[in-house]
């Protein structure tokens, strides 16, 4: 059998600190999942917050994944206090989410079910599904246009 290489994780400083309190927390918890998380973020790499996370599974952000050849899901990585959709979101604080931060995409990444069974997921994108709106593109203005500008008050009189 082939020995797994793991890869490189790369964090932005603001969840690297968010990601150790929560896994010291957890790990006090006897959470189940707390020594991987921990592992995974003290193995990191800090980098800046303003630094370009390119294809970097971080918080906050789509990731779409498969564990091992199963079917392909997406969903957007949170922190377990954020996590209220579990349609749409993945908490960080799951087995899949603590293997897939910080992961660049196409990468495989080894990790244990709870039941201890072994898997391997892939980071495939972390761009939005189709159709969907991220919240840095929900959040950022539309550009103003002479024909329509969501900011003027309209005619007024004279």
């Amino acid at each position: 059998m082939r020995k797994s290489v793991i890869p490189a994780v790369r964090l932005p400083r603001t969840d690297h600190g968010r990601l150790l309190q929560l896994a010291r927390l957890a790990s006090r918890d006897d959470h189940p999942v707390a020594a991987f998380l921990l592992a995974e973020v003290d193995r990191a790499r800090v980098v800046d917050d303003a630094a370009e996370q390119g294809d970097v599974v971080v918080l906050d952000r789509w990731v779409t994944y498969r564990i091992d050849d199963g079917p392909i899901a997406s969903h957007i990585l949170v922190h377990p206090e954020a996590y209220v959709d579990a349609r749409r979101q993945l908490s960080v604080l799951s087995p899949v989410g603590a293997a897939l931060v910080g992961i660049p995409v196409g990468e495989p990444m080894p990790f244990a079910t709870i039941e201890g069974v072994p898997r391997v997921v892939t980071a495939l994108s972390v761009d939005p599904e189709p159709k969907v709106t991220s919240l840095t593109q929900w959040r950022r203005p539309a550009p103003r246009t002479a024909e329509h500008d969501p900011y003027d008050p309209g005619p007024s009189a004279a």
